[in-house]
């Protein structure tokens, strides 16, 4: 039985008694999202405050992820020892390959 037919059911069911209807599925999915969030908040504030430390430390390290997310990859311009920078006086009548972008790590789409 899936999320609609039990509510059908629990609005035939509500009709029967004289009680009101339950609230169909799905229609305080993000009130419930936001309460959950906010308990996590509090929580974290909780821990801070009997570790001794700033309550609100957890916007900075969201600031700081959200920062980082946005700021271009630092190796971007670095070239590597095997393609060296070329300069006006190398340029002439040579042909190099571009530099190849080294990362560390993978990057992938917004998977934090």
């Amino acid at each position: 039985m899936n999320a609609t037919q039990q509510h059908m059911f629990d609005a035939y069911r509500a009709a029967q008694h004289g009680t009101p209807t339950p609230p169909a599925p799905g229609r305080h999915d993000w009130e419930t999202v936001r309460e959950l969030r906010d308990t996590v908040r509090e929580d974290l504030r909780f821990r801070a405050v009997v570790g001794e430390r700033p309550g609100r430390t957890y916007l900075r390290a969201a600031a700081a992820r959200l920062i980082a997310r946005l700021r271009p990859s630092r190796t971007a311009g670095v070239r590597t020892a095997a393609a060296p920078a070329r300069t006006a006086t190398s340029a002439v009548g040579t042909t190099s390959a571009p530099a190849v972008r080294t990362t560390s790590a993978p990057r992938t789409a917004g998977c934090s």
